[in-house]
Formats: structure tokens, sequence, C-alpha cells
């Protein structure tokens, strides 16, 4: 499996996804969720771009480890 790093454009069939940031928190508190987590929260700033003339909704990305590990 290719790894890519923040920065890096990923293009996947007519999507193309870059990661701008990560950061951790130990709670989510926000307008849509009140959560302290049993570890810590990864919170990724990702831009999608897509490339297709039709609309797309992007409801989930999941994240999986080096170790092909889905979360």
């Amino acid at each position: 499996m290719k790894q890519f790093k923040a920065g890096d454009v990923v293009e996947v069939g007519k999507l193309s996804y870059k990661v701008l940031g990560v950061h951790s928190t130990k709670a989510l508190n926000d307008e849509f969720t009140s959560e302290e987590a049993k570890g810590t929260f990864l919170l990724f700033d990702v831009e999608v771009t897509n490339k297709d003339k039709e609309s797309i909704a992007v409801i989930t990305l999941p994240i999986i480890s080096p170790r092909l590990h889905m979360y």
C-alpha cells in the first residue's frame, strides 16, 4: 500500500484529496458534538476537490493505518 504525507495530493477516480493539517485533542466540543476521548482524537483538515461535472457528497473518509487497520 502506498503511503502519503500531509500536503500530498491523492487522486481517487474523479476526486482528489489533500491533508492540510493534523492535530490531536482530548475532547470535542462544538455545535455538532460534545465528547471526551477514551484516548486521543486525531483531527484531519482535508481538502477534497471534485473534478467531475456531477456533484458528490462526501460523508466520511476512512483512515487506514500502515498495518491496514481501518478507523
